[in-house]
């Protein structure tokens, strides 16, 4: 090291020691402490260099001190000479030089420590950030695998609700082709009662003179007998005029003046009530336009 030392000394006016770390690639501490050997047997000199600070700037000695080293090392650098160098600074004691080293050295421990805390703070942090991060993502997959496992089981609800849709879907089918069967037999039957009640009709006598024939026996001089059919109500002389089918015995009585006897519905015995004429036309205009609405 100290060859390199003074091989690289003797090509410069003067060097530093971290710019002699640089060059040669040694820690500058083992720097320092040789060139405070090389100091004290003044192969080199120093001064502090300008501009304040403890950092020294070193140069070689005497050149015929630096030729004998030369020769001792067998690496010559420069080509000796006898002149005198120009005068040089006074020579700091060499414990002073060391002081001024392991205090600096110290400063840069210092900071070198401090940056070391200030990162190791720091990736205390990402630590704790990095931990965090971790239980947000097993968190995060573990919701995540809940959700997975509700959504397969609402992919099987929905699933069995397609199904269930589906067999719906058959028993409505099934409905409605019964039910268009069964439309289809009400057809038919309303058909058939249609005729049959064309036939019953045509041969068998109305009701309401079935009734008013029963009713015969008990008919007395002055009353007469009226039945309802179809439309109109009848007596012996056929239709009766603005006697609707719609109006009940009462309506009649009341209307046309008369005194029911025997009330069987659709057919009885009645007989004139005196009343007033005016009074009776009135009622009837009346009562006959209630019968035809009732009728339609």
């Amino acid at each position: 090291m100290r060859d390199e030392i003074v091989k690289y000394l003797g090509t410069v006016a003067h060097s530093t020691a971290k710019t002699l770390s640089d060059r040669i690639g040694v820690d500058r501490l083992e720097i320092a402490r040789e060139l405070n050997a090389m100091h004290a047997e003044a192969i080199v000199e120093r001064e502090k260099r300008g501009g304040g600070g403890n950092e020294y700037v070193y140069w070689l000695s005497r050149k015929d001190d630096v030729a004998m080293l030369e020769a001792a090392v067998g690496a010559p650098t420069l080509p000796a000479v006898r002149n005198e160098p120009p005068p040089m600074p006074s020579v700091v004691p060499a414990k002073a030089d060391i002081d001024a080293t392991e205090q600096e050295l110290r400063k840069q421990v210092g900071e070198l420590m401090g940056t070391a805390s200030t990162l190791t703070a720091k990736l205390t942090e990402a630590e704790v950030e990095r931990d965090d991060l971790k239980a947000k993502v097993y968190d995060l997959t573990r919701t995540a695998a809940n959700r997975q496992d509700k959504i397969a089981a609402l992919e099987q609800k929905v699933e069995q609700c397609r199904n269930d849709l589906a067999a719906l879907g058959k028993e409505r089918d099934a409905l409605n082709a019964e039910l268009h069967g069964a439309h289809y037999t009400c057809e038919q039957l309303r058909e058939q009662i249609t005729t049959l009640s064309a036939q019953m009709a045509a041969h068998l006598p109305p009701v309401g003179k079935s009734v008013a024939d029963a009713l015969r026996p008990f008919l007395v001089d002055g009353q007469k007998i009226i039945w309802r059919e179809p439309f109109r109500w009848h007596d012996d002389r056929g239709v009766m005029s603005n006697h609707y089918e719609g109006m009940t015995l009462e309506a009649l009585a009341e209307a046309f003046g008369y005194e029911v006897v025997i009330d069987c519905q659709l057919a009885a015995i009645i007989k004139p009530r005196n009343r007033e004429p005016h009074d009776r036309e009135s009622n009837m205009a009346g009562t006959a336009e209630a019968g035809a609405r009732e009728s339609v």
